[in-house]
């Protein structure tokens, strides 16, 4: 037992993610980050009371350069330009800068969106290599500013025409009449008076640099000292980098201390000073304690042992000696003391084997008690009332303790039928001679390779030794599951997702959203299930490899339809978005906040982050009449679709008028109660939340109306990109949470 408790093994020791922080640890509240001058950010929302402050993050910025030449980096590759350390690149840098502000850097990418035809012109997002990054500033330090860049211009469509002065010599340009001076001259006239064409952008920058930037509100935190030792989960850290590329860690931590008080530690800390990191199997860090203490009752107090010292100083409150009662009671009240005590691995005579041999032996220490007892009493006949009474509370202790007792009932096989190895984390009960399979990279894998064989030591269960150790089972379950690790969700009302644990360990996830008032709504825990993988389908019929395709057929809107969908021999961990359902929905109401929406579809299934993604717009739009039309069949394909297996594309029905609601289905764009503003919100909040391409046959929502290779996901009133087919709901695609 010791060495289980002191991890000699070292078992998880490549998942050191807990560490001690020890008494007068300082926690800081801000790092050093420096961002420049006129670096783009947007508010998240957040300010303090005293509006003194705000929460602000570092943001991506559109524009249109007039030259791709000069103006951006000269390597493009999957849709991105990135500024590289090259003499020519620096010289670009410089230009770009003039049309910005100054705030690009080496390392900093261009995205392209759309390029004009015939042109130099682009039209990008620079994105800043601190994208996403959130802090407190002072809102002084804050300002709008415009941006104005040229557009290209329209083509000329038709002959020159010169202005109204020139109209009598308009057959004879460049002719004796008109003369070839005065023709430059009208071409020169000509263009000063053309305005070109340009684009506004109000966006929020930085007024003055910064060389560190407060993570927490410094009206709220301030620099702190630890005062007495604390374990934390880095896990569940925030983590940054510092101009240096030294990592940092935000640490929050909540508990009770001695004194009963709240004890609440948040401030940032050099990951390079968590010297004392462990994993969750050294419960001894944990503060778990082997007891082998005396296995008798302790009524004389006479000779105190050490393991009775140490509880009195836990309990004794009025340091007599003896733990009185209301003592106990007091104790067990206490979140600090009921928390230390069920840290003690106790070893004794387990209350299931005090029949036979043993009763005797148990009888007669609880009649000891008893007599004890009595002789305090010095009146003769409360004396004899008490004996009665000891002779009667006896009978039915030893009853009680018969009724419990089975473990000498125990049957044992015979061992040679045990498992005898434990084999990739399952026991086998012959030695691994043939195939057998591992779980690697979300798929199983055949495996042939006997060598991570692992004997195991088998012991008979100890019929004639009923002494064990005993572990609190609520502490127990609580280091199990720092072991196994929690996996959830924390959803922002912002649009950050962040992922907490290890899904490839993970049975089950949680998600937490987290509303712009700072409250917290645990919108429930799913079971993680097994979905097999597929590419996306095809109407038409393969012309090879067909046991490599899974074929799906049925009727669908009147007509037979027949896909083939690719294997991709693998699975992927998803949840059942209906799982939680009361009825035909899913309903959560915390005080003001309500988050309700239903399923119409027979593809629930979803991978947990997109899920995570929908529950937050579904809180962004604060409707409740939001209909989803489906991820993912169970089978991993997704027929009458084509392009939904994976569990990532989702359908979400369009919305209608407040005051018109459709029983089933999406509302078509051409029914007069379809609500264009609604259903507009709903894609905008979709995008918030991390998928970047929404489809429809709204052409109204589409800033390039039909044309179906072009679409701009910040057009924040037209976000759309047209496709077909597509009347009665839209389609969510391009999820990516980074």
């Amino acid at each position: 037992m010791t060495n289980f408790i002191s991890n000699t093994k070292g078992d998880g020791d490549e998942n050191k993610h807990f560490a001690k922080l020890s008494a007068e640890t300082a926690l800081k509240i801000a790092i050093p980050i420096s961002l420049p001058a006129n670096m783009p950010v947007k508010s998240t929302g957040c300010s303090n009371y005293v509006s003194i402050m705000e929460q602000v993050e570092v943001a991506e910025l559109e524009l249109v350069i007039s030259d791709r030449n000069t103006q951006l980096p000269k390597y493009y590759k999957s849709g991105f330009y990135t500024f590289e350390s090259t003499e020519e690149d620096q010289s670009r840098l410089t230009e770009f800068n003039k049309l910005i502000g100054g705030c690009a850097q080496i390392g900093d990418k261009v995205k392209l969106v759309e390029e004009f035809d015939g042109t130099d012109y682009r039209r990008v997002i620079y994105m800043p290599s601190q994208k996403g990054l959130r802090f407190w500033v002072e809102k002084v330090k804050l300002e709008d500013k415009i941006l104005t860049y040229n557009l290209p211009e329209e083509e000329q469509v038709g002959p020159l025409r010169l202005p109204d002065e020139y109209d009598e010599y308009d057959e004879y340009i460049g002719g004796s009449v008109f003369g070839t001076s005065r023709y430059f001259q009208f071409i020169e006239d000509g263009n000063a008076i053309e305005e070109k064409p340009t684009e506004e952008k109000t966006y929020l920058i930085l007024n003055t640099p910064l060389s560190e930037v407060n993570i927490l509100n410094p009206i709220d935190y301030q620099d702190v000292s630890i005062e007495s030792d604390i374990i934390v989960d880095t896990k569940t850290a925030t983590h940054y980098h510092d101009d240096e590329e030294k990592e940092w860690l935000l640490i929050d931590h909540k508990d009770i201390g001695a004194n009963g008080a709240p004890v609440n530690y948040k401030g940032l800390i050099k990951e390079e000073e968590l010297t004392d990191r462990f994993s969750a199997y050294d419960w001894a860090k944990f503060g778990f304690e082997i007891k082998d203490a005396g296995a008798e009752y302790i009524y004389n107090f006479d000779e105190k042992s050490d393991f009775f010292n140490e509880i009195c100083e836990l309990v004794d409150q009025d340091e007599n000696g003896i733990l009185e009662p209301y003592e106990l009671q007091r104790a067990l009240n206490s979140h600090y003391t009921a928390h230390k005590l069920s840290q003690l691995v106790c070893k004794h005579h387990s209350e299931w084997a005090y029949g036979g041999q043993y009763l005797s032996s148990l009888m007669n220490q609880v009649t000891g008690v008893f007599d004890e007892g009595i002789k305090l009493e010095s009146d003769d006949t409360r004396k004899q009332a008490l004996e009665e009474l000891k002779t009667e509370r006896l009978d039915a202790f030893e009853a009680k303790v018969c009724q419990l007792y089975y473990w000498q009932d125990i049957n044992i096989p015979a061992l040679e039928s045990k498992p005898i190895n434990f084999v990739e984390g399952a026991f086998t009960t012959q030695q691994t001679t043939g195939k057998y399979l591992k779980f690697e990279d979300s798929s199983w894998v055949s495996k042939t390779d006997s060598s991570n064989e692992s004997p195991v030591d088998l012991v008979a269960f100890p019929i004639d030794n009923p002494v064990v150790y005993h572990f609190h089972p609520v502490a127990f379950v609580e280091q199990m599951r720092r072991i196994n690790g929690g996996f959830y969700y924390e959803i922002y009302h912002t649009g950050e997702i962040i992922c907490n644990g290890d899904i490839e360990k993970a049975k089950e996830v949680s998600f937490i959203y987290y509303d712009k008032n700072g409250g917290k709504h645990e919108l429930g825990t799913y079971k993680l299930v097994e979905v097999p993988d597929f590419e996306s389908g095809k109407t038409k019929k393969p012309t090879a490899n067909l046991n490599n395709y899974e074929v799906r057929s049925g009727t669908y809107n009147r007509k037979k339809k027949t896909i083939w969908y690719k294997k991709k021999n693998k699975k992927f961990k998803a949840v059942n978005i209906k799982e939680n359902f009361t009825g035909s929905h899913y309903v959560y109401t915390k005080d003001d906040f309500v988050l309700k929406f239903k399923s119409i579809s027979n593809r629930p299934y979803a991978r947990p982050e997109c899920f995570a993604a929908l529950l937050g717009a579904i809180a962004d739009t604060g409707y409740e009449d939001i209909k989803i039309n489906g991820f993912t069949s169970k089978d991993g394909t997704s027929f009458p679709s084509v392009s939904h297996p994976g569990g990532i594309n989702v359908d979400i029905s369009n919305l209608d008028n407040a005051d018109f609601k459709t029983a089933d289905g999406g509302i078509k764009i051409a029914n007069s109660n379809y609500s264009r503003e609604r259903t507009r919100t709903l894609a905008n909040s979709m995008i918030k939340f991390r998928y970047y391409r929404i489809r429809t046959s709204d052409v109204e929502l589409c800033k390039y109306g039909a044309n179906a290779s072009k679409w701009d996901c910040t057009n924040k009133e037209k976000p759309c990109r047209y496709i077909t087919g597509h009347e009665d709901h839209l389609h969510c695609e391009g999820f990516n949470n980074k």
